[in-house]
Formats: structure tokens, sequence, C-alpha cells
């Protein structure tokens, strides 16, 4: 929330001028609208934001960096219906030096709402810190749908490297964007690893694994670790269906496929990417002449990576 404003105090300067933050805050709350409207009608005008970014240029906790944040801020400002250049003019110089690289939170990149929930399932399976003693190196993700446009299969190979000694453990996180799924996903074909505890939330969409990994590994050994789920009971978004990756560290490459079924390939397709403080980057691409879509990126995250498709 905005804070009040401020009377002078006799002999001392006057209230200083509204920070980036206080001022979208105070223009949202005025607007009357919810930040999930914000973002829509952003999105209607070209411009894609995530939840998580407007929430986080709205406390002060994080601010637009970059050309394409800032012609966010500029669509912004007629979403709220604000004279040009009131948002713009308290941004100021940029803060950043370089390109963002320090680790982030599922919290940071998650738009479900699940973060929370997910923080929580984490912690009970004393594997929030993970990120800080696995790096994730590579990643190769198949997805498979079927003809009534569900994702029924998730196969990944992780190559991950240790930077700390005496790893034996690490999470796989499958959520369905918050809709509610009325069965755990099946888990098999292990490679590398093994199934140790696992925390379902199947009125969230959210699952949480913990994998074991046969012996301690030690700072500097990588370890490849593969497995199967098959997704009976997790119905795709019908708005939006899409699969997305999240990072919390950046990865030397990573590789999305999604298969579909023959009888029904898709109208269309997009691939995207979306770091914690910047704006979405979307390419759309032709109908799959082959009934598959792929997204190969090299150093990328953190973040989340994805591919959409309409039908």
């Amino acid at each position: 929330m905005c804070g009040g404003g401020r009377d002078s105090l006799p002999g001392r300067p006057g209230p200083r001028p509204s920070s980036f933050s206080e001022e979208l805050s105070g223009a949202i709350s005025s607007s009357g609208l919810s930040l999930a409207r914000v973002q829509e009608r952003l999105a209607r005008s070209g411009a894609k934001v995530s939840l998580a970014t407007l929430s986080y240029w709205r406390s002060g906790q994080r601010r637009p960096e970059g050309a394409a944040s800032l012609d966010v801020v500029v669509e912004l400002e007629g979403v709220l219906g604000l004279d040009p250049g009131r948002l713009v003019d308290r941004l100021g110089p940029s803060r950043r030096v370089g390109p963002r690289r320090e680790p982030a939170s599922y919290a940071d990149i998650l738009e479900s709402g699940s973060d929370d929930l997910l923080r929580q399932a984490l912690t009970d399976l004393d594997l929030l810190d993970f990120n800080q003693r696995l790096v994730e190196h590579s990643a190769s993700v198949t997805l498979d749908v079927d003809r009534h446009g569900h994702l029924v299969r998730h196969h990944a190979r992780t190559v991950f490297k240790a930077v700390r000694d005496g790893n034996e453990t690490l999470p796989l996180v499958l959520t369905n964007h918050g809709h509610p799924v009325t069965e755990p996903p099946l888990v098999h074909g292990l490679r590398g690893c093994s199934r140790g505890r696992s925390i379902e939330d199947l009125a969230h969409g959210l699952v949480v694994y913990e994998l074991l990994l046969p012996r301690p590994v030690h700072a500097g050994e990588t370890v490849l670790v593969e497995h199967v789920s098959e997704l009976a009971g997790w119905e795709a978004d019908t708005v939006s269906p899409c699969y997305e990756h999240y990072l919390v560290q950046r990865v030397r490459d990573l590789v999305l496929w999604v298969r579909f079924d023959e009888r029904r390939p898709p109208r269309s397709c997009q691939t995207y990417q979306r770091r914690p403080d910047e704006v979405e980057q979307v390419r759309t691409l032709p109908p799959p002449a082959d009934g598959s879509v792929h997204l190969a990126l090299s150093d990328f995250g953190p973040g989340a990576a994805g591919i959409r498709w309409e039908w």
C-alpha cells in the first residue's frame, strides 16, 4: 500500500519526492484495479510482464531495468490513467551493473500463486537450500501431449554439479500452475537417483519429490539424473495450455521438446522466456510441420522458459 502524504516539519525540508514504487502502488490503488487486471490490460497492449515482477515493482523490492521493462512502464502509465512520464521520471538512473546472475527463489519465478506452498514443501523436505549445494548444469525435457490437449508424460534428463561436499538429495517439482489435479503423477524410469519422501497438494496442483542420489556427491563432481512422470489427471489449462520450466540459477544449456499427437496438431505455438525482474520475451512459431516444437537456450537463468500453444 502507498503511504499517506507527510506534513512538513518547521525548519526541516518538505516531503521527499515519491519513489517509483510508491507512485506505482498509489496509482494502482487509485485505479481500483487488481494487479492481475493490470497485467491483463498490459498484455492487451502488447506489453507482457509477470505478476511477480509487477508485485516486486509495486513493493519496491525490485525496479524496472532495461529497455523492454521501460516500455512496460510507459504502457503502465496509460493503463493507470497517469500523465506521460509520471512513472518513468521516478526511475532515475539504473542501478544495475552487468546482467543479473545471482540465484533466485521459486517465489521470484512462479506465477501460479503456489510459491508459499512450494517454499513450505521444500522446507519440510530439507531441500529449500538445495541450489546452494547442487547447481543445475544442463537439462533436456521431453513432453508428450495427447489428442485431448493434455500433457501426459514428462521425461527429464538433468546434469547437476556439486558446489559443496556431501550432497545426497535434490527435489523434483511438478506444478499444474495452481490448477487442481485428480491424482499424483506416476514417477518411474529413474536413473542416477531413487525416490524418497514426497509432499502432494493435489488441490493446488503441486507435488514435490525428494530424489536420493546413490552416494554423496562432493564439490566439483557432476551427477546425471533421469526420470519419467506420467501425468494422468493433470489436465492442462484449457485457456492457455503450456509447459514451463523453472530455473533458480543459470544453466549452461536447456532444451524443451513438446511432441503433439499427430491427430491434433496445434494451430499455433509460442516459445517464451522470463527472468524475475524483466519482461517476458515471446517468439511466435508457425504450426509445427512435424508435430513437435522445441526451445533451446544457452546461458539462461534464473527465470522461467516455456512453450505454449493454441488449438
